[in-house]
């Protein structure tokens, strides 16, 4: 009887890695609740949208925190 091989896990160089600080990776709760309250009272302090304002809140500051990066091919320069 043949038995399935698993492959190993590859071992990941620490020079590989790019680490994202903390604050970039997982914006804290009590800036994305400050954010959705205030989208909350723009709307006009609606009610029962609350996920709606949490996600949307999230979605802006994540976006804030990261900025694009850009690479330059240097053939072409």
């Amino acid at each position: 009887m043949a038995t399935a091989r698993i492959p190993r896990k590859k071992s990941v160089s620490k020079s590989n890695v790019i680490r994202m600080p903390a604050a970039i990776a997982a914006p804290r709760d009590e800036e994305i609740a400050r954010r959705a309250y205030e989208i909350f009272l723009t709307r006009g302090a609606e009610h029962g949208r609350d996920l709606e304002d949490w996600l949307e809140a999230e979605r802006e500051i994540t976006e804030r925190a990261v900025e694009p990066v850009v690479f330059q091919d240097s053939a072409r320069r």
